[in-house]
């Protein structure tokens, strides 16, 4: 199977702890095995204003559904889990009219509150009436680009087909996004 960018979905999870996160979605969803990596000093731009902040950030599959959990001690994640272990953050939009999907958005009232400088992602306000972000990610901006991430994104699905439960959480040896 070849991923295309209209195939790709996501939900994204804020955990207290990604190990924990981790082995909860392994042991009660079937999801995995996940790919961790971790992210120091990552530039990203929160409500118009440029920030840094640490996390870490591991993907996984169940299916042809993409997880993600996020451990981050930056402040919006945290607020988002609001004393729970686990929460919904956002369902990702994979958009191959990305600023006609943008501007539709901001029609409806949903504003980008963050969004990451070396891709072409934006977090959209879609709190309400969702009751989670929505995450638009431009797959046609940079194609050859985004022909690596949908490859690597296809490496995880693959390894979690027929997949036996040993090594549930693994380094990831690539990003995902970026170069």
């Amino acid at each position: 199977m070849v991923l295309a960018a209209k195939d790709t979905f996501q939900l994204a999870y804020v955990a207290k702890n990604l190990h924990s996160a981790a082995d909860y979605f392994v042991k009660r969803l079937g999801v995995g095995p996940f790919f961790q990596i971790a992210f120091e000093d990552l530039e990203v731009v929160y409500r118009n204003k440029p920030v840094r902040m640490n996390a870490k950030i591991a993907w996984g599959y169940r299916g042809l559904v993409e997880y993600e959990l996020i451990e981050s001690d930056f402040p919006h994640y945290q607020d988002f889990r609001s004393g729970r272990d686990i929460a919904l953050h956002h369902a990702m939009k994979a958009s191959e009219t990305f600023d006609a999907d943008l501007a539709a958005y901001q029609a409806m009232g949903c504003e980008a509150i963050f969004e990451l400088p070396a891709t072409c992602m934006r977090y959209m306000d879609t709190l309400y009436p969702l009751g989670h972000y929505t995450e638009l990610v431009n797959y046609s901006y940079n194609l050859a680009h985004n022909r690596k991430i949908l490859e690597r994104k296809e490496a995880m699905w693959k390894a979690s087909v027929n997949w036996d439960g040993e090594n549930p959480l693994r380094p990831a040896e690539f990003v995902p996004f970026g170069t």
